[in-house]
Formats: structure tokens, C-alpha cells, sequence
């Protein structure tokens, strides 16, 4: 199975719950023998790009402090990210079974929706992370999260 996986941050550049749930689901699904794409903002400089076994980073947008200086997310980044999302799916239409995003940052969930299209064949999946168990996704989607289950 070809996997995509977007979340606009990568542990362990950015640090946080979320940022490892989605680096340990990358690793799970590649350990289990599937195609592995994780797009993500930049966060690393040249001398320390991320290097994590079968699975292919990608980076859809440039480096970019998420927050402001008064503390708040700023929106600049994650619409970025939305955009590069979007400009990576329509380029690679074919190369995927499965689109995995993450509800946050939710530019990217509009991309994949106008990437998705007729042409566009991959089952698309939003986690929501408080409510993944009751999302009704498909049975690609769900071989994906039980991959990530099995690994953890």
C-alpha cells in the first residue's frame, strides 16, 4: 500500500504529542511493509535533514515559526502548508492508496477535498485525534490505523 501522511509538524523538530503519534504511525506502516510519504513544513536546516527508515519526508512548505511573538499560532505557516499539500497531491494523483491528515492544521484537509477529485483515487482520512475511534473511515484507512495500533 502507498501511504501519504501530512501534519505540518515532524518529531523531533517540533515537540509535541501529535508530532509523535504521527512519526510513530510513519514508522509503524513502513516496519509493516507499506510505501511511506510524510509532507511536512521544513523545520530542519541542511545539515540535519530528517532521516527515518522507509519513510520518504517531504517537505511541502519553508521553515516558519508557528507561533507569534504574543504566543498565538500564526496562520501564515499552516497556510502554506495547505497549499504545498495541495500542489504535492495534484502533481501525484496516482502515487497513493491512502491520504492521512490530521484535522489541525485544516488547510491541508481543504486541499486534499479540491486534490481529491474524480482523479484523485486514494481513500482520504482525517484523524481527529480526540475521536479516532469513532471516525468512520475506510478499510484502507483502517489497515493503516491498525498498523500504528499493533506498533504501539
Amino acid at each position: 500500500m502507498r501511504v501519504c501522511l501530512a501534519y505540518d509538524c515532524l518529531y523531533p523538530w517540533t515537540v509535541g504529542g501529535y508530532e509523535r503519534y504521527m512519526r510513530a504511525l510513519a514508522e509503524a506502516v513502513a516496519t509493516a511493509g507499506h510505501e511511506v510519504t510524510y509532507l511536512t513544513r521544513r523545520q530542519w536546516g541542511a545539515d540535519d535533514a530528517p532521516d527515518i527508515e522507509g519513510v520518504r519526508v517531504v517537505a511541502v512548505s519553508r521553515r516558519d515559526a508557528l507561533y507569534g511573538p504574543d504566543g498565538n499560532r500564526l496562520v501564515g505557516p499552516p497556510l502554506r502548508f495547505g497549499r504545498g499539500v495541495l500542489g504535492h497531491l495534484l502533481r501525484h494523483r496516482d502515487d497513493y492508496d491512502v491520504v492521512h491528515l490530521c484535522a489541525f492544521p485544516y488547510f491541508s484537509l481543504l486541499a486534499a477535498g479540491l486534490a481529491r477529485g474524480p482523479a484523485l483515487r486514494a481513500s482520504t482520512a482525517a484523524l481527529f485525534a480526540e475521536t479516532a475511534e469513532r471516525l468512520s473511515v475506510s478499510a484502507t484507512t483502517r489497515q493503516v490505523l491498525a498498523a500504528y495500533a499493533a506498533a504501539t
